[in-house]
């Protein structure tokens, strides 16, 4: 999260990397209190099963994946 916080001030700007970070930590804070609200990830490696994947606010192209 810090590197991409870095990269977002420095190729978009402040504004956007403290955003990012504000969501990333709300989506966090979701997660804790509903930990199986995120959709499934149907992947082949059996030791990754039943990790899912829940959208960042805002930033749809950032995932949280968890187990």
């Amino acid at each position: 999260m810090v590197e991409h916080f870095v990269y977002l001030a420095e190729n978009a700007n402040l504004e956007t990397a403290e955003r990012f970070l504000t969501q990333v930590e709300a989506s966090f804070n979701d997660l804790a209190e509903r930990p199986m609200i995120g959709a499934p990830l149907m992947l082949h490696d059996p030791a990754l099963a039943g990790m899912r994947k829940w959208p960042v606010t805002d930033f749809e192209n950032h995932l949280s994946v968890i187990r």
